[in-house]
């Protein structure tokens, strides 16, 4: 099943140094699984992400919220990745909704590239 997406989205980058924040601000149609492809969508993400110097590690903090035809759904997701060698990442990032219900996702991720 394709899902189809229509978004207008401004989206905003401050850097000092090791840390950024980061924020989106999003809307449109369609937003998939269960409320169909003619959803209205309006979405807000505020992020903040520290990268060590030697760019091995990322961390970072977002808060996501989002208007799917006037049902309000809130995440809260923290995260890292570490960059063992050129082709080897590894992730983990756990995902808590806060509305409507209180739920928890966890994501572990190994990645090669060749």
């Amino acid at each position: 099943m394709a899902v189809e997406r229509k978004r207008y989205a401004v989206a905003l980058q401050y850097y000092y140094g090791s840390f950024a924040l980061v924020g989106e601000f999003a809307f449109g149609r369609g937003f998939g699984s269960s409320t169909g492809n003619d959803s209205d969508v309006r979405q807000l993400i505020a992020e903040f992400n520290w990268r060590a110097p030697r760019e091995t590690v990322l961390g970072w903090l977002q808060i996501v919220h989002r208007n799917v035809e006037e049902n309000i759904l809130r995440d809260m997701i923290v995260g890292t990745e570490w960059h063992l060698s050129r082709r080897i990442t590894a992730s983990v990032q756990l995902t808590r909704t806060l509305e409507p219900t209180t739920s928890n996702n966890y994501l572990l991720q190994l990645r090669y590239r060749y």
